[in-house]
């Protein structure tokens, strides 16, 4: 296998890359392990015992892996050219709008959860009926080489099953990115999950960071120019279907994140956490609380509501209120749903907004006809004791 990846390294040829040129010296040397022992004496340790760890290489005084250099990338993809496309024609790529040989079979696309678990594809043509004007497989969506690799190599990295950069929201796989390394990318994920039963303040403390960088203008000039991705992908069949695909800058989705969690504040039981992930907003509007009741398409118009700072959808209200008029039972989460549904929806037609407490200014009929309701409730439960009859009726 060594040699194998010797041999793989020696057909890149002599390239003007002294990263490339370093590591072809250095995989020469008999004394390899020797040489790296002295180097990692524990690193090394620790990667000897488990047979399946992969090591990396970088130049002293570089700031990225050999591995990424543009001209061994070039290298392979022009390696692979000559294998696979000798003497190909080149046709305009739809995606870099380049000339490049078009790639008949994109490589499937792997970590979907709900997909097929030896991978699906994005862009796939296996049928008659989904080719046009004669053609065939990829020639009928033409994807150079160079970006069929570069994108599906790219998913297949943040989709892995250790994968930092991936949460999943409803039925859609979400992947997210930055254009450089920052605090918003590190924190994501901690925003929408469930917090870990080892730190179950992670969850509430990256939030209150975030609350606290917008409020105090902590974010830079830089964040108001770095672009982040946000992509969710769906199981279709064989296929993988976008469900949605959001670019923004650091601020605008930080910005569109706080105020999501803005709207959902209203008071809560001490013993209720203060910030709701967006699991268990979902689960609260599906039947028992199971996540496999989740209404359809729900979360992911829901997420991309959150990241765009637009109205949640119409449906989002109706489920909660539909949970509610079932089981009789207004919680935490479906209060906060309500109300922040409501706030998001006074912004376009320019109402009042509902305050996070009790408002005795307000004297919309329907917030005070609310007010007049739960008195009667709450004087119901004094005089009866807890009962399962309401005053309400349909």
């Amino acid at each position: 296998m060594h040699q194998e990846f010797k041999n793989e390294i020696d057909l890149l040829g002599k390239q003007e890359d002294k990263g490339l040129n370093a590591l072809k010296l250095f995989l020469e040397k008999s004394d390899k392990e020797k040489l790296l022992q002295e180097k990692f004496a524990e690193g090394l340790k620790v990667l000897l015992e488990d047979k399946k760890a992969l090591i990396t290489f970088k130049l002293k005084g570089e700031s990225d892996i050999i591995a990424k250099s543009k001209i061994l990338l070039n290298s392979i993809i022009g390696i692979k050219n000559l294998k696979k496309f000798d003497k190909a024609e080149k046709t305009t790529c739809l995606i870099s709008g380049e000339k490049d040989i078009i790639e008949e079979l994109h490589p499937s696309i792997k970590g979907v959860w709900g997909a097929q678990s030896s991978g699906a594809n994005i862009v796939s043509f296996n049928s008659p009926a989904y080719c046009s004007y004669g053609k065939e497989q990829g020639n009928n969506s033409p994807s150079g080489i160079k970006a069929v690799f570069a994108y599906t190599t790219a998913l297949n990295f943040l989709l892995d099953k250790k994968s930092q950069q991936k949460i999943q929201i409803g039925d859609s796989s979400t992947i997210f990115w930055a254009a450089k390394e920052n605090n918003l990318e590190s924190n994501f994920a901690s925003f929408f999950n469930m917090s870990p039963k080892d730190n179950p303040d992670k969850g509430v403390n990256a939030v209150k960071a975030l609350l606290k960088s917008v409020k105090g203008g902590a974010l830079s000039n830089d964040d108001s120019k770095t672009k982040f991705y946000v992509l969710g992908l769906s199981p279709n069949a064989a296929r993988i279907a976008v469900r949605f695909f959001i670019k923004d800058t650091v601020r605008g989705m930080s910005e569109n994140i706080a105020k999501h969690f803005q709207d959902l504040e209203i008071d809560r039981p001490s013993f209720e956490s203060e910030f709701l992930p967006l699991f268990k907003l979902l689960v609260s509007t599906a039947v028992l609380g199971k996540p496999e009741n989740i209404a359809p398409h729900l979360a992911g118009d829901f997420m991309m509501s959150v990241l765009k700072g637009l109205s949640y959808p119409v449906m989002l209200l109706q489920a909660v209120i539909n949970r509610i008029k079932a089981e009789q039972q207004i919680t935490y989460p479906r209060a906060a749903l309500i109300k922040a549904y409501l706030n998001r929806l006074s912004r376009k037609t320019q109402k009042e907004e509902i305050t996070v407490s009790l408002n005795k200014e307000n004297t919309n009929p329907g917030y005070v006809l609310g007010r007049l309701f739960a008195t009667l409730e709450k004087l119901q439960e004094e005089a009866q004791g807890e009962t399962n009859s309401t005053i309400m009726r349909y």
